[in-house]
């Protein structure tokens, strides 16, 4: 009985030995800027080798890339042309065996993407496929941060009108049987990014995601802001708390004043909205 209660922990310990590996090892993110001709030892295949992954890139008479194509062992995968980019930047995905992608991202003029998409590979058309487009999120995506389980952690960061620089992060599951990634939830808990001080006082309030109104503010009761309009005067602290941004990449705030939470679309009309953010802006500080 007692050999029999050993071995019976020790199937259990290695039992949990072998799932926290699982968890630890069985997901991997890599990071890369692609500048010339290159070739990387990545597993897109699903068999659990490492595949031959070849990007390939042409540039124009202004040594802007226009051109880009994706090998996989050899075969053209992927191919994209009229790019007017300065620098191809990509991540490896790796969830388990049979989920590997890649994530491209080409940005051009002012960071603007012109590709900005998440790709698995088909073994049938043995072409690199769509599994999501993040490109309505214009520069605002600052690549892949994390992942755990099917899940994607995306870091976001921009700079807009309303609040300043600000930062977040949403969440997309990878499913199955739609073979494409799907976002949890447009609305997320959101920060202020400013970090400069150029010694008006306001600094240490963003870093308090707190911000004190420059004059009167439309808000509304919803994230669309279509209901239940009201005002908010001048010389007015409120508390910033999540962001949405619709499907086809419109912004808005939700904001917590006094008791209740209001909501503010981000339009350039609400340039100039909170004292200390124009400041900021204006001098190129996003820090």
């Amino acid at each position: 009985m007692k050999k029999a209660k050993i071995y019976l922990y020790c199937l259990c310990m290695a039992i949990m030995m072998l799932l926290m590996s699982s968890n630890v090892y069985g997901a991997t993110l890599k990071s890369a800027t692609v500048s010339k001709t290159k070739t990387y030892r990545w597993d897109l295949t699903h068999d659990g080798k490492a595949d031959s992954v070849k990007f390939v890139i042409a540039k124009d008479n202004y040594n802007m890339i226009n051109n880009l194509q994706i090998h996989v062992n050899g075969k053209k995968a992927y191919s994209i042309s009229d790019l007017y980019v300065y620098r191809i930047q990509i991540q490896y995905v790796k969830i388990s065996n049979s989920k590997e992608f890649l994530y491209v991202v080409g940005r051009g003029d002012s960071n603007t993407p012109y590709i900005r998409k998440i790709f698995r590979y088909d073994t049938a058309s043995q072409k690199l496929v769509e599994a999501a487009d993040l490109s309505q999120y214009s520069g605002a995506v600052r690549g892949i941060k994390k992942v755990s389980g099917n899940r994607l952690t995306i870091a976001y960061e921009c700079g807009i009108s309303l609040a300043g620089r600000i930062k977040w992060n949403y969440i997309y599951e990878y499913n199955s049987a739609k073979k494409k990634f799907i976002l949890k939830s447009s609305t997320a808990a959101v920060k202020c990014a400013f970090t400069y001080d150029p010694g008006d006082g306001y600094t240490s309030y963003f870093k308090k995601n707190m911000y004190k109104t420059a004059k009167y503010i439309t808000v509304y009761s919803d994230k669309l802001c279509t209901k239940n309009r009201s005002v908010i005067p001048a010389g007015k602290w409120m508390t910033m708390n999540k962001v949405f941004v619709n499907k086809t990449g419109k912004m808005s705030i939700q904001f917590k004043y006094g008791n209740k939470t209001v909501w503010i679309p981000c339009t350039t009309g609400a340039y100039g909205s909170f004292q200390g953010v124009n400041r900021r802006l204006a001098g190129g500080f996003f820090g």
